[in-house]
């Protein structure tokens, strides 16, 4: 064993041969040293480990590389006083960290995820005392595994890459109830959506003075602002006396694009029930199977139950989600892939700035930015592959996209909104 005493963070890193430790590490590492006893960190026994995959139903090999792991950990002082910050950070002191800045250890692939697993005996008893079923939580858990095996396939050894979206899954935040995983968080696009009081018809507008592309997209960049066919959006509010009485803008097409022209909206014939900073719930598509329209409709209306239930005094006034898998461009795909399309259909589209086609070639074809995509060499295995392979070579562009899908809604069913 490597033995050091009260090792500062730049200690520790010229040890094991890294730059740096991540400022969120450093800047709490005085107050994590005084709780750590060398030789006595329990979540990296052989015992803990194999309990902790045993509950989350991992498979042997899996469970054997984070056993292996957690004993390289555990032989080195240095590795265990790391992995003792990382736990104390996200497990026992619960500060804000950004875990998106944090680096993986060369030394042990998966030391994150060992860690990782250090936080389920909390997330039990946390649960447990939300009366959260059980299978709803070795179903979060069931990601952990499939992110191992999916860095794992990719690097050709053992080894762990999402800390911090994984992380969501062990503090109780996130939480996968049947096809779709839901996770609190706020709306984040410049969209106001209002739903007329008699009709029950849902409109969103963009806010003012966004920069459009002829075919309603973002524009993007400065250089595409000079284009020709671009427009900006207007937002315009008739108050007399601070009391609304008009709002005029450029709508959103349901179909995920803004329209050049302008929509007058009455009050208090409408109200408004989404804007920029509200509450919601995102919604994440793990990549476990076929996504039918029958399990996502069930999906929602437990996490519609599911919420009120056990965390009423967490507030959401929507669904949303943002994904490739909601480029309404699929609709003319040969074939269109029908999962996916019924799947957007049920939602409001509209865009989101910054979009492309990166996360599609990614999940689609493996491509993860090396390098420039060489459409010519990309696989043709599946009807999905061949059918985006077909609309880029004709010119074609798929494309990322954010969506809005509101409870009072239900059940989620294709074109709701399109028809409204």
């Amino acid at each position: 064993m490597t033995h050091t005493a009260h090792a500062s963070p730049a200690d520790v890193a010229a040890a094991l041969g890294l730059a740096s430790l991540p400022a969120d590490w450093a800047d709490h590492w005085a107050e994590a040293e005084g709780a750590f006893t060398p030789g006595a960190t329990a979540f990296l026994d052989e015992g803990f480990v194999r309990e902790a995959c045993a509950y989350a139903r991992m498979s042997p090999d899996v469970t054997d590389a984070l056993v292996d792991s957690a004993a390289c950990m555990a032989s080195n002082l240095l590795l265990t006083r790391l992995a003792f910050q990382l736990h104390w950070l996200l497990f026992v002191s619960k500060v804000d960290v950004n875990t998106a800045t944090w680096i993986r250890i060369p030394a042990c692939r998966l030391f994150c995820a060992v860690v990782l697993l250090s936080g389920v005996p909390g997330l039990r008893k946390m649960n447990a005392a939300r009366g959260i079923d059980e299978a709803v939580t070795l179903a979060t858990l069931a990601d952990l595994e499939l992110w191992i095996r999916e860095a794992t396939r990719r690097e050709g050894v053992w080894c762990f890459r999402n800390l911090s979206w994984l992380v969501y899954h062990l503090q109780g935040k996130l939480f996968t109830l049947g096809r779709l995983q839901y996770l609190p968080g706020t709306f984040p696009h410049p969209f106001r959506f209002f739903r007329h009081r008699g009709t029950r018809r849902v409109i969103a507008l963009a806010e003012d003075g966004l920069c459009f592309r002829a075919d309603g997209q973002f524009a993007g960049t400065v250089e595409a602002s000079q284009s020709p066919g671009l427009f900006t959006s207007r937002l315009e509010e008739d108050a007399p006396g601070g009391i609304l009485r008009t709002l005029r803008g450029n709508p959103v097409d349901p179909r995920g694009h803004v329209l050049s022209g302008l929509a007058t909206l009455t009050f208090p014939d409408w109200e408004e029930i989404l804007r920029p900073g509200d509450p919601v719930l995102t919604v994440h598509i793990p990549a476990s199977g076929p996504m039918d329209p029958e399990s996502c409709t069930r999906s929602f209306a437990e996490a519609a139950r599911f919420f009120p239930a056990h965390f009423p005094d967490v507030p959401w006034r929507a669904f949303t989600c943002h994904s490739w898998l909601l480029d309404a461009q699929f609709e003319a795909l040969d074939p269109p892939p029908a999962n996916i399309v019924a799947f957007l259909r049920g939602w409001y589209l509209h865009p989101t700035e910054g979009a492309g086609d990166g996360q599609m070639l990614e999940r689609v074809f493996d491509w993860h930015g090396d390098g420039d995509f060489d459409l010519a060499a990309a696989a043709r295995t599946t009807t999905l592959q061949r059918a985006i392979a077909a609309f880029m070579e004709a010119g074609g562009r798929c494309r990322d996209a954010g969506s809005v899908f509101f409870a009072d809604d239900l059940p989620f069913a294709p074109n709701r909104y399109r028809e409204s």
